[in-house]
C-alpha cells in the first residue's frame, strides 16, 4: 500500500522546504529545537532562574539558523546590514509598542529577559531575524 501512495505523492512540490537548508543550518536548527524544549524543563527541574540564560541561549541559536541560511545566499555585507537594520527597526517598535501602546495595545516586558535598553529587551529584535528567511522564500513563491 505504501508503495502504491508513494506513485501519488509529487516529492517536487516539497522541495522548496529545504532549499537554503545546509548541512550547518539543519544541524542549527536541531540545535535551536533542542534549546526551546529545554526551557520548560529547566523552568521544571531549576526553576525561573534558568529562564534568562535558557531563553539567551535559544534566541542565539534562532539567529545563528537565519545568518546559516542567509549567509550563503546573501553574503556578509547584505547580511549584516539586514541583521541591524531588522535589530534596530525591531528595537524600535518595541520602544513604540510598550512607551504608547501602539499599534497592539499596552503591554511591557519584565525584567526576566535581559538585557534591556528602555525596558526592551534586546533579545526580541534579534529572534524576528529568524523570520527573514521564511519570509523571503515566500516572497520568491509569490
Amino acid at each position: 500500500m505504501i508503495n502504491q501512495l508513494r506513485g501519488h505523492i509529487n516529492t517536487d512540490q516539497y522541495a522548496w522546504i529545504t532549499q537554503g537548508f545546509s548541512p550547518l543550518s539543519a544541524g542549527l536548527l536541531i540545535l535551536w529545537f533542542g534549546v526551546m524544549t529545554s526551557v520548560p524543563i529547566s523552568i521544571w527541574t531549576v526553576g525561573d532562574q534558568s529562564i534568562p540564560i535558557t531563553m539567551l541561549l535559544g534566541t542565539l541559536a534562532q539567529a545563528a539558523v537565519g545568518l546559516a541560511i542567509l549567509l550563503p545566499a546573501w553574503g556578509w555585507q547584505r547580511t549584516f546590514a539586514t541583521f541591524f537594520v531588522v535589530g534596530f527597526l525591531g528595537w524600535l517598535a518595541e520602544f513604540i509598542g510598550t512607551a504608547t501602546g501602539l499599534p497592539f495595545g499596552r503591554y511591557y516586558y519584565t525584567d526576566i529577559l535581559v538585557p534591556q535598553v528602555a525596558h526592551d529587551p534586546l533579545l526580541i529584535p534579534v529572534a524576528w531575524f529568524i523570520l527573514l528567511p521564511a519570509c523571503w522564500r515566500l516572497a520568491e513563491m509569490i
